[in-house]
């Protein structure tokens, strides 16, 4: 299993807003990917920093979900893109 792992700084102020586009638009678009298998979007307690980790069944998969991405975040989006990698599973739980 492959997993594309990202990270986001958010804008406190627009958290809500970031919310809705997590629900409404991030999450189904992962959901839609070939070889997706699941995902994990998380936040630090004090919504400051998001993490998403999404998982792939294939290397393949994987590259090609994080190649269809834009470098950064959209125009006017609530967060600003950190990073985004493409990581291997090395073990689960």
């Amino acid at each position: 299993m492959h997993a594309i792992v990202t990270n986001v700084e958010f804008e406190l102020d627009r958290i809500d807003e970031a919310t809705t586009m997590l629900a409404d638009a991030i999450v189904p678009q992962a959901k839609a990917l070939a070889g997706f298998v699941a995902g994990y979007w998380l936040h630090s307690a004090d919504r400051a920093l998001g993490t998403a980790i999404e998982l792939f069944e294939s290397y393949p998969a994987a590259e090609a979900a994080l190649a269809g991405r834009p470098a950064q975040a959209p125009p006017g989006a609530p967060f600003t893109l950190i990073s985004a990698r493409l990581m291997d599973v090395a073990a689960t739980a």
